[in-house]
């Protein structure tokens, strides 16, 4: 990931920052949803293939909730400067 202003001066791009990390939990949403569909076409689930499956929502809701830290701590910070700005 490039650390640089879409201008190309140093600095954090927080919006491709924050897009990236929806487009992360886009695509493994789909995988997850992907996933599901075939096991439930399947007679037999094997307790290793229910397993992993936990695994990766787990991973999916980690994913979830640092977003949503991250852009709630961001909201709450921008808040602030704007109250003291103001």
């Amino acid at each position: 990931m490039n650390i640089n202003g879409t201008s190309g001066t140093p600095g954090l791009n927080v919006n491709e920052l924050f897009n990236s990390g929806l487009d992360s939990i886009s695509s493994k949403g789909k995988d997850l949803q992907a996933k599901m569909t075939e096991m439930l076409g399947k007679d037999e689930v094997s307790p290793e293939d229910m397993m992993a499956l936990q695994f990766e929502v787990g991973q999916y809701n980690a994913m979830l909730e640092s977003l949503s830290s991250v852009t709630k701590s961001m909201t709450d910070m921008m808040k602030s400067l704007a109250q003291r700005t103001g």
